[in-house]
């Protein structure tokens, strides 16, 4: 395992500290860690996806109807 030094304003250092505590994290190092982790879980979700796009097949033409179903499916994986 590597270790890293990062450098927090003290707001920030104070609301990661505040913030692993509430989430249950052993340290600010752990909860630190976990966002790091989410991240990389996150891009390869992406990159699967991108892929898997490009690989659907050609491209076809949306109409207003697709573009909301999209909207409306998108709204409810919590992204904007």
């Amino acid at each position: 395992m590597t270790t890293i030094s990062v450098e927090l304003s003290d707001d920030v250092r104070l609301f990661a500290e505040n913030f692993a505590k509430q989430r249950g994290f052993a340290t600010v190092n752990d909860f630190i860690s976990a966002l790091v982790s989410e991240a990389k879980d996150q891009q390869a979700r992406v990159e699967s996806d991108l892929l898997e796009g490009l690989e659907s097949g050609p491209a076809t033409k949306k109409s207003a109807e697709d573009w909301d179903q999209l909207r409306a499916r998108i709204a409810s994986r919590g992204v904007s």
